[in-house]
């Protein structure tokens, strides 16, 4: 009698890691004064605090360390003049290893009764090279300033909701924070300026 043999695969399924299981890396980079006036310079850091204060509050993601954003830039003579372009957000964002980059830009001009400030805001999805969201706001710029740069950094947060976990949600997915990998820093003779981009 023949016996045959019969060989049967065995599949073993190893369990896959959903996207998006670990913590975002995010940079919000300073908002540019864009009319250049030396007495609206204070906005500059009282927006980005407030936006990074308002993103703290409700979201769990890895912050990059300023000295990491100040090298980053200085090395590939990205000046914070063009922080709010998307050239110079995607390219901090690629060099410094990040996820999630938030720009913006914003001016004050004459209402009909008092000073409005008009903000521009970008988020961007930097592994996709592209806008998560976009939008301006106003409003006023009179004694209500601080409470319109706190309606700035409430809709910002509102929009990163859809790509940042919230601290519950940390909790319960139980995603895991790892070493972030080490930035970008070329040559500044053939930095950005000189063409090179890391788009890999």
């Amino acid at each position: 009698m023949k016996i045959i043999r019969t060989i049967i695969p065995v599949i073993i399924l190893f369990p896959v890691i959903a996207q998006g299981a670990y913590l975002k890396s995010l940079v919000v980079l300073d908002f540019v004064n864009i009319e250049n006036n030396p007495e609206n310079r204070y906005l500059i850091s009282s927006i980005t605090f407030a936006v990074k204060k308002e993103l703290k509050k409700r979201f769990v993601f890895k912050e990059l360390p300023t000295e990491t954003l100040k090298k980053v830039s200085e090395t590939n003579f990205i000046y914070k003049d063009e922080y709010h372009t998307k050239t110079a957000s995607i390219n901090i964002g690629l060099l410094a290893r990040q996820d999630i980059v938030i720009s913006g830009k914003f001016y004050i001009k004459q209402g009909a009764t008092v000073a409005v400030i008009v903000t521009t805001v970008h988020i961007f999805d930097i592994k996709k090279r592209s806008i998560i969201s976009s939008f301006t706001i106003e409003g006023p710029a009179d004694n209500r300033i601080w409470d319109t740069i706190k309606i700035i950094a409430k809709r910002i947060s509102d929009k990163a909701k859809s790509i940042l976990p919230n601290k519950a949600e940390w909790k319960r997915l139980g995603l895991k924070e790892t070493k972030p990998l080490a930035p970008i820093f070329i040559n500044p003779v053939i930095g950005i300026r000189g063409g090179v981009y890391y788009y890999s």
